[in-house]
């Protein structure tokens, strides 16, 4: 405590002057001052605390009184006392101030209260009842901190009432002031979804108001409290409220205990929702990667299991968390026998899983070869993911499924190309129409060629440029080419990144979503321009067309 206190002397008034590292201990120093005043003056310290009773800024200090107080009956009357006329009259507007720090003081307690307390609950209760609702969402915030049972029971029934009668605006305030409350109103008001969830038909106005208890939970950090709601949520029988709750996951995730895994795992695997299930299987591998491990290699090796059930299982592993032994399980399934529904499905995290460009080679040399037309397809959208920087390394396989049987690899193939292609591109292109290849695969060539040599905007003569790039900066000479040619950079050099590599350097223009690829060719650099249309950008395969009945 003396740590928290400077003590320093102005030299004029020769009076000592306080600064508190935190508010609480400052209000319970000015709470010690006035507890002193009241046991000498207590006419005094009840005028003094009535003046101030409306100030939201006092409420702490009034709070921590009532603790030191040993019979705070007197404090409560001065503060609520003279406010019954008003709340009667149902006009509370700055006096509402006065019960918060009322049902605070209350809420101290946690078993018997004081009499004029017990009294205040009651007229508290009879509030809620109002039917201004103004009063009563006033008399839910006072009763919220308090730990009776009866004013839980008073809350929820209120809450639970507002379903009932379709009241969007009164349940959605009611649930603001009970996750504003005691540890139990919290409690008792989330176990309270399950059966608003089972018994009330949800309309979109009171879908909104378990979003808004959803909303309240993101900042809480009572674990008890969190898996409860966490648990209720997912069993819900509303779609959108378990899409909801896995929105805001990602500020929870630290907070859950292995118990909340079984209820996790069974999101993953079961639930209808593609986002559900995607959200739940990420969150299972990065909080708890020794129980996720275990149990998909247990499905994947059990010859029961289905393979509907097993595909799952493969993708939470799309999560990019996971562990070597399940990567060597997927690596087995990939090349094997299994259903090639499963197979596709294992390309996306074992090309993650590679560390070196050889060993990225080696999986797409068995791809490209695969008879399933869906494992090449992976193979493309895993480049298209994971290689795009380099690419170029990986041109034998990209021009190979270009001239795919296949038209929607082939033309997978050549989107990529198109995005990605330069002057070297073209080259490589042209070569392979002088090989033995079909018609049909060298229509598609031409195609590509003709496409990326569309998307050439303009030549630059300058090295100056080069050490620029170089230093991923785009200098006022550049970007008047730009501005030359029809296409302007944004002056926000926040909004512009450049990456290298190798012999490019990629432009992206984040403020109208453009981007270019500049190609060094000997002292000249070529500008292409890829900003593709979204509806020709290469979606990433999500597998969540399969039919539950597979």
């Amino acid at each position: 405590m003396n740590n928290a206190i400077l003590d320093t002397q102005t030299k004029k008034k020769n009076q000592k002057t306080l600064t508190f590292l935190h508010d609480s201990i400052r209000d319970y120093f000015a709470a010690e001052s006035i507890q002193n005043c009241w046991t000498k003056e207590e006419k005094r310290a009840r005028r003094y605390v009535r003046k101030r009773r409306y100030n939201p800024v006092w409420q702490e200090t009034i709070v921590f009184l009532a603790g030191l107080l040993e019979n705070p009956d007197a404090l409560l009357r001065t503060l609520v006392k003279p406010l019954w006329s008003e709340i009667l009259n149902v006009r509370l507007w700055g006096e509402s101030e006065a019960l918060l720090t009322g049902g605070k003081c209350i809420g101290i307690y946690a078993e018997s209260l004081p009499p004029y307390g017990q009294k205040l609950l009651n007229q508290l209760i009879q509030m809620v009842d109002s039917n201004n609702k103004y009063v009563k969402v006033t008399a839910i915030k006072a009763l919220a901190p308090i730990h009776s049972r009866e004013a839980i029971e008073s809350i929820i029934k209120c809450f639970t009432k507002s379903f009932i009668d379709n009241d969007y605006h009164r349940g959605d305030n009611i649930a603001e002031a009970i996750m504003t409350g005691s540890e139990e109103a919290k409690l008792v008001l989330i176990r309270a979804l399950k059966d608003i969830d089972e018994n009330v038909s949800l309309s979109p106005p009171m879908q909104s108001i378990i979003f808004a208890i959803c909303y309240y939970l993101r900042n809480l950090n009572s674990v008890k409290i969190l898996e409860e709601a966490v648990k209720i949520c997912l069993k819900s029988k509303n779609i959108e409220i378990r899409e909801t709750i896995f929105s805001w996951f990602d500020s929870w995730i630290d907070l859950l205990s292995t118990k909340t895994f079984p209820w996790l795992i069974k999101a993953a695997l079961f639930d209808e929702s593609e986002y559900v299930r995607r959200r739940a299987g990420k969150t299972c591998w990065r909080r708890f990667p020794s129980e996720a491990e275990q149990y998909v290699l247990q499905l994947l090796e059990d010859p029961e299991c289905t393979p509907l059930l097993k595909l799952r299982a493969i993708l939470t592993t799309h999560s990019l968390v996971f562990s070597p032994k399940v990567i060597e399980f997927l690596k087995q399934i990939l090349f094997s026998s299994e259903p090639n529904i499963l197979r596709d499905a294992t390309i996306w995290p074992v090309f993650y899983e590679c560390r070196s460009v050889e060993e990225r080679k080696e999986i797409l040399e068995k791809c490209v070869q695969d008879s399933d037309d869906n494992v090449r397809l992976q193979a493309i959208l895993s480049i298209s993911a994971f290689c795009n920087l380099d690419y170029h390394n990986y041109d034998k396989y990209l021009l190979q499924l270009l001239c795919d049987d296949d038209s929607i690899v082939s033309d997978a193939a050549a989107r990529f190309l198109i995005e990605h292609g330069d002057t070297i591109t073209v080259e490589k292109l042209k070569n392979l129409l002088n090989t033995d290849i079909s018609e049909k695969a060298s229509a598609a060539i031409r195609n590509t060629i003709s496409a990326i040599e569309q998307t050439f905007l303009f030549s630059v003569d300058s090295v100056e440029f080069q050490r620029d790039l170089d230093k991923f900066t785009i200098s006022e000479g550049l970007r008047q080419e730009f501005e030359n040619n029809g296409k302007s950079l944004s002056q926000h050099t926040t909004r512009v990144w450049i990456i290298e590599t190798g012999h490019i350097w990629k432009i992206s223009d984040y403020t109208d979503n453009n981007r270019y690829i500049v190609e060094k060719e000997e002292n000249r650099l070529n500008i292409y321009e890829k900003t593709l249309k979204s509806e020709e950008a290469i979606g990433i395969f999500r597998f969540s067309n399969y039919s539950s009945d597979y």
